[in-house]
């Protein structure tokens, strides 16, 4: 972070980084700071970040930082669930990734049989991987979320038919 001559504070991930842990440590619930363009909220985990002059996403991780990360989801939300379905939503702000790393298959497709405690995909955060798991015995019957998508707290990720 750098703050000469009065010019606009330039912020990077690892300042962001270092923000969030401060909130995690402080036992606070919530913190926002506004300087100039560059405006940073944190909640309960939960992130959401603009600014003009963070630099653009140089790898997976920067892009949650970055302007794009306010855009709209690609892919379409689901309806108001069956009585025998579950969505399975994201319990964080990150990068939405359905294989444990490039090239390799998707965790899940459509029409895969599902324990509980079956992988579904990764939520990335300044990386670091939350694994997102099923939650329930069923078929996954819909993906919500393209791979490499900003996904934000509780979006819908997939839908799971029980049984």
């Amino acid at each position: 972070m750098s703050d000469t001559n009065n010019s606009p504070a330039r912020f990077d991930i690892a300042d962001i980084t270092t923000m969030i842990d401060i909130l995690r440590d402080s036992g606070w619930r919530e913190a926002r700071l506004k300087w100039g363009d560059f405006e940073l909220h944190l909640s309960d985990g939960a992130l959401a970040a603009s600014a003009q002059q963070v630099p653009a996403a140089e790898n997976r991780t920067a892009a949650i930082a970055s302007p794009a990360a306010s855009a709209p989801p690609s892919a379409v939300a689901p309806a108001a669930p069956a009585a025998n379905e579950l969505v399975v939503k994201a319990a964080s702000l990150g990068v939405f990734w359905r294989s444990p790393q490039p090239g390799a298959p998707a965790f899940v497709e459509v029409g895969d049989e599902v324990a509980a405690d079956t992988p579904l995909a990764i939520i990335e955060v300044m990386k670091m991987m939350t694994r997102v798991e099923a939650g329930a015995k069923g078929r996954i019957s819909a993906i919500h979320v393209d791979n490499a998508a900003v996904v934000e707290f509780d979006q819908p990720l997939m839908t799971i038919t029980l049984g």
